[in-house]
């Protein structure tokens, strides 16, 4: 399943899918984070990659991430941050003056977050304003 809220990220994905021979496999799905058209518990692994920054709500993003993710399942991500350095936010908030981010997550929020939404943080690291995660929904 992927699933974007951006009609052509899902047809560039879907292209790619196609010239790696697992289209068929997949399906494809117009959706927004912060309110996916998916039941609770549905996912083994949901993934979100360089996505959190560009939404007004990210915090919302994270709890619906959690909301379909099944007990025991994987929520792995990575978002850009501010609070990394004066030349990161600098470049964050040149990315947002120009519209391409949105309410940009402090160094920290996403990891708590994450356990507001009862996952449990396995990794937390970053890269310059790069912040990756990891975090398990625990099995009931």
């Amino acid at each position: 399943m992927a699933a974007d809220i951006s009609s052509d990220m899902l047809r560039r994905a879907r292209d790619r899918a196609t010239q790696l021979g697992v289209a068929d496999l997949m399906e494809f799905t117009e959706a927004d984070v912060t309110d996916l058209p998916f039941q609770d518990n549905a996912f083994d692994l949901v993934l979100t990659f360089n996505g959190l920054h560009c939404i007004p709500d990210p915090r919302a993003a994270v709890f619906e991430l959690a909301r379909v993710l099944k007990p025991g399942g994987i929520l792995r991500g990575s978002t850009c941050v501010r609070g990394r350095g004066w030349r990161q936010d600098r470049f964050v908030a040149a990315l947002q003056a120009a519209g391409f981010f949105g309410i940009t997550p402090r160094a920290g929020d996403v990891q708590r977050w994450l356990r507001a939404a009862g996952l449990e943080v396995l990794a937390a690291r970053h890269s310059g304003s790069v912040e990756l995660f990891e975090a398990l929904r625990p099995s009931a």
